[in-house]
């Protein structure tokens, strides 16, 4: 078995027999991944302390043809455990959260889709609830699956003066964190915005 390393953003841990967790996450070259951490939960295990949902963490794997993929290492990278401070800003993660682990499939790529979900989390566990940010990186999903049609009808190309292929270029950007929003988006917008996606993501039969 080869050992790999990558970054992760843990969603779900669940118990396992006496000392051990079973974690699903996210991967930016590896699409979803779910681990066995053997004596996790031991008392005194020095292994995997950072292990926890929304962190983002360092692993090294074995990679297994079938079955659980076995960490040898995890460190901490960033932690978004403040996000539980906010609720409303806690349920948009764990929707988010939710809808990756349902939706991203093992051992295909997906940097933008991770990208925007560790911008999301970070916004989010720094009280930013203005901004519906798990929207913004499920358009980022979809752009990256080649869901995203070609005219969005229903995007107002109003919105920020530009052009509506040029607009969602912009929400693209903005939610990988690879650029600023643009101006002049109006808070009224965001609810249609959310509306939008809401409707791709059950025309291609996404489960939420």
């Amino acid at each position: 078995m080869i050992l790999q390393s990558t970054r992760l953003i843990v969603f779900r841990k669940t118990p396992f027999q006496e000392s051990s967790l079973i974690i699903a996450g996210l991967s930016p070259e590896f699409g979803r991944l779910d681990f066995m951490a053997k004596g996790a939960r031991r008392v005194g295990a020095k292994q995997f302390p950072v292990v926890d949902i929304f962190r983002e963490l360092q692993v090294e794997f074995k990679n297994r043809a079938s079955g659980l993929h076995s960490i040898s290492k995890a460190e901490l990278i960033a932690s978004c455990d403040a996000v539980a401070s906010y609720p409303e800003n806690y349920f948009a993660s764990c929707r988010l959260g939710s809808f990756l682990l349902k939706n991203s499939h093992p051992m295909l790529p997906c940097p933008k889709s991770y990208a925007a979900t560790r911008n999301a989390l970070l916004h989010y566990a720094q009280g930013d609830s203005i901004l519906p940010w798990d929207s913004l990186a499920r358009l980022v999903f979809l752009w990256e699956n080649g869901l995203l049609p070609d005219q969005q009808e229903n995007i107002e190309e109003r919105e920020a003066g530009l052009s509506k292929k040029r607009f969602v270029s912009a929400l693209l950007s903005a939610a990988c964190g690879e650029a600023s929003l643009p101006d002049g988006i109006r808070r009224s917008y965001w609810p249609k915005f959310t509306a939008w996606v809401d409707e791709l993501c059950r025309t291609h039969e996404l489960q939420p």
